[in-house]
């Protein structure tokens, strides 16, 4: 019985001390690019997805030989809309710093995508982004990230 209780005792604390980079607490300044980067990603396949971008946004993937503009992003991601299905998706903040009107967000999105075959695919991705904000909103300026290779 005491064996049980203290196995029991040991896992609630390491439940509840454990800590992960969802569970931070965010700043009011980083709680509102967070709250952006969701909404945003909530956007995906629709033309709003668009308005998340700055007009001089220069972003890549890690598969991309060449950062792409904001009007590249724009012909490669409707091609994806077009074709895929966005099942669900989890977004979770790794670390966020914001000076002034600037501000830095590494995340974690994994989603379930449906291909045109109809099948299923998992994916783990993970982005850095630069934000700016101007006229009290936030933008994408620069991002860099993509698959997360599991082995």
């Amino acid at each position: 019985m005491r064996a049980t209780i203290a196995t029991v005792f040991t896992c609630v604390i390491a439940a509840f001390s454990a800590t992960t980079a969802s569970s931070q607490q965010l700043s009011p300044d980083q709680q509102e690019v967070w709250e952006f980067i969701e909404s945003c990603q909530g956007r995906w396949g629709s033309e709003e997805w668009f308005d998340c971008f700055h007009e001089d946004f220069a972003g890549w993937l890690y598969t991309d030989l060449v950062p792409r503009t904001k009007d590249g992003e724009r012909k490669f991601s409707r091609a994806l809309f077009e074709t895929t299905e966005t099942r669900v998706q989890d977004l979770r903040p790794i670390a966020i710093r914001v000076h002034g009107d600037t501000a830095v967000a590494h995340y974690y999105l994994q989603t379930v995508v449906r291909g045109q075959d109809g099948q299923d695919i998992e994916e783990r991705v993970r982005f850095t982004d630069v934000l700016i904000k101007e006229n009290g909103l936030w933008r994408w300026i620069a991002d860099h990230g993509g698959p997360v290779i599991v082995k």
